[in-house]
């Protein structure tokens, strides 16, 4: 589904729970600011213990990767593969210049060859910038990719990994599959079994943003907030999850705002902050 950009004003103000106490698990993946190219928010769900999301980005070389793991269920073991597992598959994603390096490499830390679901897991989605304005995305599970392009429009570049989701592709009734969407049938504890999915996105994308499935909104709003926002990569972050928290989620909600470095901006330069957002091919 492609959308245009249009304005949309929103009044409802951003609950930023903080994850719960835990010496094991820090609020954030790195503990770092936010590049000015990149905007994060990440908030703990109404109806969770705990947040069991993370992200993390990388900016290295002349290129911008991010990652965001959500992990399965709100068990402290998902919330600490979280944390580790974000991180790893940012900077290998930015090193490899390839998410499916940093994807695969992430998914080391919970692998097990003999009964891959018996511990941790949880979906990923990860991307590194390319020349002319083009991202590379690779993701295992139901976290997602947005790209906004140049053009104003907005595409989902990821198709989730759900049971739901191959039942659409039978053909079942929207009404039935959405009823499975919550079951995952790849993340990373499955990779070394199913593999990652990638994709070039080739037309002109300066912003990207990359989410936990948490951000349950559309590709419309994504295009309308990212339109009221086209140089504040923070406050685009902000301001999505603000909509999924209106709009009645109840999950862990993370949103990582990329900046293409190739951004034409609004004339503010390397002062600029931005979030990840997700396009199409």
């Amino acid at each position: 589904m492609v959308a245009t950009l249009r304005r949309v004003t929103t009044d409802d103000a951003v609950t930023e729970r903080p994850p719960a106490p835990s010496a094991e698990v820090p609020p954030t993946a790195d503990g770092r600011a936010p590049h000015p190219l990149v905007g994060l928010v990440s908030v703990t769900g109404a109806r969770r213990p705990r947040n069991c999301d993370r992200a993390a980005h990388e900016v290295v070389g002349g290129v911008v990767a991010g990652a965001v793991v959500d992990g399965s269920g709100s068990t402290p073991e998902s919330a600490r593969l979280a944390a580790d597992a974000a991180p790893v598959a940012a900077r290998v994603t930015a090193r490899r210049r390839s998410p499916v390096h940093g994807i695969a490499t992430a998914s080391e830390l919970c692998f097990d060859p003999d009964d891959p679901l018996s511990g941790a897991t949880g979906a990923i989605v990860a991307a590194v910038s390319r020349p002319g304005l083009r991202w590379l995305v690779g993701w295992a599970g139901d976290s997602t990719a947005t790209a906004v392009r140049d053009d104003g429009r907005a595409h989902r570049v990821t198709t989730p990994h759900t049971y739901g989701q191959k039942l659409r592709a039978r053909g079942e009734q929207e009404s039935v599959a959405r009823t499975h969407d919550h079951r995952l049938v790849n993340d990373l504890a499955r990779v070394g079994w199913y593999g990652v999915s990638g994709v070039e996105v080739t037309k002109p994308t300066p912003v990207l943003v990359l989410a936990s499935d948490g951000l349950k909104i559309t590709v419309e709003q994504v295009a309308g907030i990212a339109a009221d926002h086209p140089a504040d990569p923070g406050a685009c972050a902000r301001a999505l999850v603000s909509a999924a928290q209106a709009a009645g989620s109840g999950d862990d909600i993370t949103v990582l705002v990329l900046h293409h470095p190739d951004h034409p901006g609004d004339g503010s330069g390397s002062e600029r902050t931005t979030e990840v957002e997700r396009d199409g091919t």
